[in-house]
């Protein structure tokens, strides 16, 4: 052996030696959730793991809602699955989708039709699309009890602007009023009767109305209760109508009397 094959032995053990050990095993819970996704559900997915602009956080908010629980520790290593730090997914299990130049060349179907862009057998994916958001968002919460302000004057980023979630997260953030009493249920048809309502998620409740007529003098005391002062209105029960963040609600519980 000369003494150039020992150096070079040497050298290319300490090449193996420095080199990272193949990763081996199950998926990460990212992948399993790939791997046991519809194919449109997938597709979606893939395409927002593989969006930057997407925090972490967000989607580990989203995937654990529908189901097992993940983190957004857990989602940044498969984002880096196939690297060191990484998952043990294989790079291959969502490969991205760079957008390809195709102005130079024609489409065509498989039986030899070109393919015009009015007529580009694709479907949207609108039953639950990605959407960005545009503006700082941040989500309230109390301080404690006696914190003053009934959602809460704790203040926290919830969206940053130019972040891409699915339409639905955006809409499980608001939760629509609900309504389980109204006292007194009976006032005089001149209205200026005070009346409670009592029921869940009220704090984002702006207006008030009863039979159609707007009720006066709002009032959120809490999540759980407001008041309000009816407006005349005639004899019979009537609808109270709420208008929150969601929508408008509507309960009934309240009779105007002769």
């Amino acid at each position: 052996m000369t003494h150039q094959e020992p150096v070079a032995l040497a050298h290319e053990l300490d090449a193996l030696t420095e080199a990272p050990a193949p990763r081996k095993g199950p998926p990460c819970t990212v992948g399993s959730i790939l791997s046991a996704a519809d194919d449109t559900t997938e597709a979606k997915l893939r395409w927002i793991l593989d969006t930057r602009t997407v925090s972490a956080t967000a989607i580990a908010d989203v995937l654990s809602q529908h189901g097992t629980p993940v983190t957004s520790y857990t989602v940044a290593r498969h984002r880096r699955r196939g690297q060191t730090n990484g998952c043990r997914c294989t790079p291959s299990s969502h490969p991205p989708h760079p957008e390809k130049d195709f102005s130079t060349v024609g489409l065509y179907r498989e039986d030899g039709t070109r393919i015009t862009r009015q007529a580009f057998p694709a479907v949207a994916l609108d039953d639950d699309p990605p959407v960005r958001v545009t503006e700082d968002i941040y989500r309230s919460e109390p301080y404690g009890r006696g914190d003053g302000q009934p959602e809460g004057s704790k203040r926290s980023l919830l969206y940053q602007a130019g972040t891409v979630v699915p339409r639905s997260a955006i809409d499980r953030a608001f939760t629509a009023a609900t309504v389980t009493s109204i006292a007194p249920a009976k006032g005089p048809v001149a209205g200026g009767t005070t009346i409670t309502v009592t029921g869940a998620h009220l704090d984002g409740v702006s207006a008030v109305a009863l039979g159609g007529s707007s009720a006066t003098g709002l009032r959120i005391h809490s999540a759980n209760r407001l008041t309000v002062t009816t407006p005349a209105g005639a004899a019979g029960a009537v609808t109270l109508e709420l208008v929150d963040d969601s929508g408008t609600v509507t309960a009934n519980g309240f009779t105007y009397g002769s």
